[in-house]
């Protein structure tokens, strides 16, 4: 099952920076995307967000207001705050 993949701890085993190093690359889609389609987001929610890296780096680019959510099945990680940052 795909599910167990997250909650057996296998994936962090082959992924131990949960793709952090890949979120500053999303960050240069996701701005501009906003940006270009005039949206002002007053919530954000990622369901797999993993250590929640994309979501602390888009915190940087919207509102202080703004309030991000980001969900994760694995239990294998804790996420950081993104107002801790």
């Amino acid at each position: 099952m795909a599910e167990s993949l997250y909650t057996s701890g296998h994936y962090l085993e082959k992924h131990p920076t949960w793709h952090m190093e890949e979120s500053p690359w999303k960050i240069r889609h996701i701005v501009p995307m906003l940006r270009r389609h005039h949206l002002v987001p007053q919530t954000v929610c990622e369901v797999g967000c993993g250590a929640g890296e994309v979501l602390r780096l888009l915190q940087l680019h919207l509102s202080e207001t703004c309030t991000l959510w980001g969900y994760d099945i694995s239990p294998s990680h804790r996420l950081v705050p993104a107002e801790s940052q």
